[in-house]
């Protein structure tokens, strides 16, 4: 696939920002989900947009670039935080790990389990489905993509969807980003990869 087949699968122009790249990928991925579309392709049709916004986004990764941090969760952190696997914030809806896409996939299964019901995992560790439960009982559905970068971190794409009509609070996808990298910092044994 060429940047330019990429750019036609998100329908997105050449002059697109970093944020209206993202903007679409999550509403094509939100559209073409196996467990939302009727499609018998939906599968091959999320591949097909995961890996066009993998490409664009790859081609302005550079290996001399340093992930920028925010500021972790103020929670008081676990006495033995984890050796293996570091993360922070690098907008509200993506967290930067350190490690490989297999160390942060795995991860990411782990605390799936802990916080709802992982429903859906792609065998190439680049995505997954947690259903979350709130404390409304209305169910929500956290996307999880992953991008493997060349300066060895992996960057983790969350995006929330509530599967119930008439959702009373949807959480912040920042607030869940937080957590679940608030997880990833301080959860010990995880698995080195699935």
């Amino acid at each position: 696939m060429t940047e330019d087949d990429a750019r036609q699968v998100l329908g997105v122009p050449p002059s697109a920002s970093a944020e209206e790249l993202r903007s679409r990928y999550r509403q094509l991925l939100r559209d073409s989900h196996p467990d939302r579309s009727l499609d018998p392709n939906a599968h091959q049709t999320t591949q097909k947009i995961i890996q066009a916004f993998r490409l664009l986004v790859a081609a302005t990764d550079s290996p001399h670039l340093s992930i920028p941090r925010r500021p972790g969760p103020t929670a008081a952190p676990d006495p033995q935080p984890a050796e293996q696997i570091y993360a922070s914030l690098l907008d509200e809806e993506t967290i930067a790990v350190e490690g490989s896409k297999q160390e942060a996939f795995a991860g990411l299964v782990a605390i799936g389990h802990d916080l709802g019901d992982v429903t859906y995992l792609d065998r190439n560790n680049e995505l997954l489905e947690i259903l979350l439960r709130t404390v409304n009982n209305d169910t929500l559905s956290l996307v999880i993509t992953l991008q493997g970068r060349s300066n060895g971190t992996t960057e983790a794409f969350l995006t929330v969807e509530p599967l119930d009509v008439g959702v009373k609070d949807l959480p912040t996808i920042e607030g869940l980003s937080t957590l679940i990298a608030h997880h990833l910092n301080y959860r010990r044994n995880f698995p080195a990869a699935l």
